[in-house]
């Protein structure tokens, strides 16, 4: 809803988990995320999206629970329209 970016990013290698949100620890994400915690990818998108005037960005490892099958079914046939609609992708 409203104006947001989108991050299109690389996972990186297999075996190498970027920084998700999970059931255990979607709580947490819910009530905020410091910026310094973030990997430099999504630190750079949050300031890019700043610096544009979007206050909202969509980043799929963080707004799709990674390991809640029925949820990663449901968002990810959703994705094409996350990234149509969004007003910006930065990739």
């Amino acid at each position: 809803r409203g104006k947001y970016a989108a991050l299109s990013h690389c996972w990186g290698s297999p075996g190498q988990q970027p920084f998700t949100t999970t059931a255990d620890n979607l709580a947490s994400r819910q009530s905020g995320i410091d910026f310094q915690h973030l990997p430099p990818t999504f630190r750079d998108a949050v300031i890019v999206a700043s610096e544009l005037g979007v206050q909202n960005l969509w980043i799929d490892s963080l707004c799709i629970i990674q390991d809640d099958a029925d949820d990663w079914a449901r968002e990810s046939i959703r994705m094409a329209a996350v990234y149509g609609k969004a007003h910006v992708t930065i990739a």
